[in-house]
């Protein structure tokens, strides 16, 4: 917001997304934890589709068996835990 042109409707406009979608900082899932850029796959900037794409692309048919999925799964939530420790421990408030 502070970058905002001091044009009338870029207030409005940045009011708006305040009010709306306002997130207070004691939140269950902090904007620092999803409003980056992705850094798994930098293809797009949308932190779901990234997610998705690399997760995808681990499996090497339609249906994998049921032991390998398990064993991805595992594998991904290990990944992603160290990797939301390691934005809270380096995140200042």
């Amino acid at each position: 917001m502070p970058e905002c042109p001091s044009l009338e409707e870029g207030h409005v406009f940045t009011d708006y997304l305040v009010s709306t979608y306002y997130i207070p900082p004691d939140a269950l899932f902090p904007p620092y934890l999803w409003a980056q850029e992705p850094s798994v796959n930098p293809r797009t900037n949308n932190g779901p589709e990234s997610f998705h794409r690399t997760y995808n692309g681990q499996f090497y048919s339609p249906h994998p068996p049921t032991h390998v999925m398990i064993s991805v799964l595992k594998e991904t939530q290990a990944q992603n835990l160290t990797i939301i420790n390691s934005i809270k421990n380096n995140f200042v408030t």
